[in-house]
């Protein structure tokens, strides 16, 4: 199987709380994408019923809560 890339190596410093949320949104969508796509290369249920709770997770907690979050203008 083949892992991403993580490009982020460094974290990054934000000048406010509301551009930080936007930017876990973002990190959360992204998530959400990289699950998508790891479905199709996994065969082992264990690790797929994993990717499901970590995906629902990001879809249905953390990125309604960094919206909640960057809509704070």
């Amino acid at each position: 199987m083949e892992f991403p890339s993580n490009p982020q190596k460094e974290v990054p410093a934000f000048d406010s709380v509301v551009l930080a949320c936007e930017a876990a949104e973002q990190a959360e969508i992204y998530n959400v994408a990289i699950y998508d796509r790891l479905f199709s290369q996994v065969d082992n249920q264990d690790i797929i019923m994993i990717f499901e709770a970590l995906r629902y997770a990001s879809q249905e907690k953390h990125l309604p809560a960094f919206q909640r979050c960057s809509g704070l203008r």
